[in-house]
């Protein structure tokens, strides 16, 4: 028998300030991110109902989010990852991007945060910088991704990431 999904986990990129805000308010309003839907995972030639395929699929959302990042805040690569009720999924991308707007999110529905080691941040640099030329950009996030992937911390552990 099928399992039912109730949540899905949408990756949200973000920084620690904006986590720090997100915890102090208890709510996110509204936010931007990726999730693996099953569109996604079959545009990365990946079987949505294969165990091993899900969290794949789940990785390359994680660090589409983390890429995401990159325009909208400086430092490591931050990402908050929620696991939204499907109401909480207001708007959703082309079919495949994986890219949804969730609203309503309370900070008890955050599972994980993730953010670049010390080492990572000159590729994030590098990465950043190339922004307005996309053959370098390519080059340089598939450099940081195959070195550099985000660090899993509890959201419990927010404050030792704010130092």
């Amino acid at each position: 028998m099928a399992s039912v999904r109730t949540t899905r986990t949408v990756y949200l990129p973000s920084d620690p300030r904006t986590a720090a805000q997100f915890r102090s308010s208890g709510r996110l309003d509204r936010g931007e991110g990726i999730s693996a839907d099953d569109a996604y995972a079959r545009r990365r030639d990946l079987d949505p109902a294969v165990p091993d395929d899900e969290e794949e699929a789940d990785y390359w959302a994680l660090t589409d989010a983390g890429l995401a990042g990159l325009a909208a805040a400086e430092g490591p690569r931050f990402v908050i990852a929620v696991r939204a009720r499907p109401e909480q999924i207001v708007a959703a991308g082309p079919d495949g991007s994986g890219r949804v707007s969730v609203a309503d999110v309370a900070w008890s529905q955050v599972s994980a945060l993730f953010i670049d080691e010390a080492e990572a941040l000159p590729a994030v640099a590098a990465a950043r910088a190339a922004l307005a030329d996309p053959d370098a950009f390519a080059e340089r996030t598939a450099a940081l991704v195959t070195a550099h992937d985000l660090l899993w911390y509890a959201p419990e552990e927010l404050d030792a990431l704010l130092g």
